[in-house]
């Protein structure tokens, strides 16, 4: 069993560094035992890793003259300030490629969780027209529905408007789906805090005696102070007078976002008006039109705009509201797999042939977002492949004082025969060889470090940040670039010594030895 007196420095690197380290189990001492466990088996890897070093570079001896060399050159004894440089050279290789593949684990978890946020909200595939309102064809929702991969066909209507109630006002926007479809065509289920979707079939039993004591606790499910029970009684009590004189009226059912709660301090069960500009015409001009809901759930996506400005309601009687009638806004549709999406784009685009219909997927309804995101990426991969640049001057300084120290021995191997190809070769090969050894270690350290900030699920502020926790999302393609990138960095910094070596004269370099 691992003592418990070698974890105290959990707490310490907490209070440092302002991140809390948490284990998928939620026990401290799992924690301290993972990372016990998780710093044996890097040791033990180095160590294999290291004895198995030399009978590799044996093996590549037997191959050609110039990998010959230059295995040799590598394994063989330096001075101590030449071995030195080797050595340093090989750890900023390593270091360059752990802190680049772990800065875009973290970007990448980041990009992932905030994709599988938008997709479990929005639709994977949008049906709509430009600028208008229309009617659903006949049959055209069976059969996008019989599209392999689809999920869930979902009509909606959807507008801007404004949500009242005592404690102030807010724009939202107000969203109408069948509530038949909400468990298929949205995650609204897996992301309900409070209430019930349930309730926006039978709006009634909202009404129904213990709902109001079930809805749970508004300050713990929201973070927010503690209120006394005399607080909470006199807040009720200065409640409009709809809420006290009628509140046994069936109102239509609204499910809206935990922050959107938050500021407006609504629970379940509470009633709210909705406000939208598209009303009657009057003397004066249009006519705002204003109508009474009750909250029937309160979610949390993860999205601090889509949790404050969103809500979702039944499409009849969003539609009624807004005076739509049969026509709706738009078309969602969800798919098995979200990057199946745009290989329906096509299917979808035929079947909308003759309707003045659009298909847009999820790649092209946030392209601004990804797009931005991708840029990032890329802008950040250079910004830290400056680092392994440097590493390759290193490398470079390296090979310069390797020539200067190894003259005879070059000399030597020319005079035996060896042309100039082969010298240039053996020294771009030995600049191979570090950068792939360099390079091994360095993703290997990344993907330790990696698997570590996932396994212990490192905490961030919440206020801050709208996540909990620092997401990790590793990708073998990420891996690959910057292995690549390293070797070839390395053989480049090899061209000019390598170059320079084949150039030196054979007897001039024995007259000095």
């Amino acid at each position: 069993a691992v003592s418990t007196r070698w974890l105290a420095w959990i707490p310490g690197l907490d209070a440092i560094s302002g991140l809390e380290l948490t284990p998928d189990d939620g026990d401290p001492g799992s924690l301290g035992r993972a990372s016990f466990r998780l710093a044996v088996t890097s040791l033990f890897v180095l160590r294999v890793a290291a004895r198995l070093l030399v009978p590799v570079l044996k093996l590549l001896e037997r191959t050609r003259l110039e990998v010959l060399v230059a295995a040799r050159h590598l394994r063989s004894k330096k001075s101590g300030f030449l071995a030195a440089t080797s050595f340093l050279s090989i750890l900023a290789v390593a270091v360059s490629c752990a802190m680049l593949t772990t800065v875009l684990g973290v970007m990448g978890g980041f990009r992932q969780d905030l994709k599988n946020k938008i997709l479990g909200q929005k639709a994977h595939l949008l049906v709509d027209r430009e600028a208008s309102t229309f009617e659903v064809p006949g049959g055209l929702r069976a059969r996008i529905e019989a599209l392999p991969g689809v999920v869930a066909v979902t009509p909606f209507v959807e507008a801007e408007v404004m949500v009242t109630t005592a404690n102030g006002s807010e724009g939202a926007i107000l969203h109408g789906i069948d509530p038949r479809d909400v468990e298929r065509g949205t995650n609204l289920a897996d992301t309900l805090v409070d209430g019930s979707l349930e309730y926006l079939r039978f709006p009634e039993k909202l009404l129904e005696p213990g709902v109001a004591d079930a809805r749970g606790d508004f300050d713990s499910l929201f973070d927010l102070e503690t209120e006394s029970e005399d607080t909470k009684s006199l807040k009720r009590l200065l409640q409009p007078s709809f809420t006290t004189e009628r509140e046994k009226v069936v109102l239509p059912p609204v499910i809206l976002g935990r922050e959107l709660a938050r500021s407006m301090r609504l629970y379940v069960g509470d009633e709210l008006e909705v406000v939208s500009p598209h009303g009657r015409l009057g003397p004066t001009g249009r006519l705002p039109k204003t109508r009474r809901f009750r909250v029937a759930g309160i979610f949390y996506s993860g999205m601090y705009e889509y949790d404050m400005k969103v809500l979702f309601m039944p499409i009849e009687d969003a539609a009624r509201f807004l005076g739509t009638g049969d026509a709706v806004h738009g078309i969602e549709v969800r798919t098995a797999d979200p990057d199946l999406a745009p290989r329906l784009t096509a299917p979808i685009a035929k079947l909308l042939e003759g309707h003045d219909l659009r298909v847009r997927d999820w790649q092209e309804l946030n392209r601004n977002l990804f797009g931005a995101l991708a840029l990032e990426r890329l802008a950040m991969f250079f910004t830290l492949g400056l680092a392994i640049l440097i590493a390759g001057f290193s490398v470079f300084g390296t090979f310069i004082l390797l020539v200067q120290e190894k003259s005879g021995e070059i000399a030597i191997l020319r005079t035996v025969g060896a042309s100039t190809q082969v010298v240039v070769r053996a020294f771009i090969i030995e600049g191979f060889l570090i950068g792939t050894l360099g390079s091994l270690l360095g993703l290997g350290l990344g993907y330790l470090l990696t698997f570590a900030a996932e396994r212990f699920r490192i905490g961030i502020p919440s206020e801050i940040f709208y996540i909990d926790h620092l997401p990790v999302h590793v990708e073998v393609r990420d891996f690959v670039l910057v292995g690549l990138a390293s070797i070839l960095v390395c053989v480049a910094a090899t061209i000019f010594p390598a170059t320079m070596a084949a150039k030196l004269r054979p007897v001039d370099s024995l007259r000095h030895e």
